[in-house]
């Protein structure tokens, strides 16, 4: 989702300043998802302006931009697939639509993955409870909207995480936030460092 959502700098802000005019946006993800409707409200995108590909779907534009984008592979064996410039323009964008006020009571939070299914954590109720006693609460972002996300993670200081996609929430983080990704011993893939590092935070393997 990252690696497709800061294509839509283009026509907006972008390092080019192409200055182009999107009259629609072109969705190629097959259906629909709440987390990607909100974004892209978030994003000043109205679902007028958005048209959701299917099979045997033909249009014709005037002019047609298509945004580059490596194949999920590749992303491994790539030192920055994300651009610094992307990952500025959805975090300056997401901010300014949310305008966090920091959450009090949040400072320090473990994200589940109990509800996903794999790469869970084996006894996780245990590591909960051990975290708890040192101001951690825990949180599973599966319920929670993209305006939540964005405040709850710029209000974290110390974030504790198995490694998932809910890491991409850290662009949100501010200036020297901590954070700790739990990586399974066979599976290595730090793509999710990349905007920890853009924001300066201090990511722990």
């Amino acid at each position: 989702m990252l690696a497709c959502t800061i294509r839509f700098a283009i026509g907006s802000r972008n390092p080019f300043r192409s200055g182009l005019h999107i009259d629609k946006y072109i969705i190629t993800n097959d259906g629909a998802s709440r987390f990607q409707d909100e974004t892209l409200a978030l994003l000043g995108i109205p679902r007028e302006k958005a048209i959701r590909s299917y099979e045997g779907l033909h249009l014709k534009a005037a002019r047609l931009v298509v945004p580059s984008l490596q194949p999920y592979w590749l992303e491994p064996f790539i030192a920055n697939p994300l651009p610094k410039w992307g990952t500025d323009f959805l975090r300056e964008q997401l901010l300014k639509s949310v305008n966090p006020r920091p959450l009090s009571g949040y400072e320090r939070i473990y994200i589940s993955r109990g509800d996903a299914k794999h790469r869970k954590v084996l006894k996780e109720h245990e590591v909960t409870r051990v975290l708890a006693a040192r101001g951690f609460r825990a949180i599973s972002l599966g319920t929670m909207s993209v305006a939540d996300q964005v405040r709850l993670f710029a209000s974290a200081e110390c974030i504790i995480a198995p490694h998932g996609a809910s890491l991409t929430d850290l662009m949100f983080c501010r200036s020297g936030t901590q954070v700790v990704d739990i990586y399974p011993t066979r599976y290595m893939y730090p793509l999710f460092g990349t905007p920890a590092v853009t924001m300066v935070c201090g990511f722990s393997i």
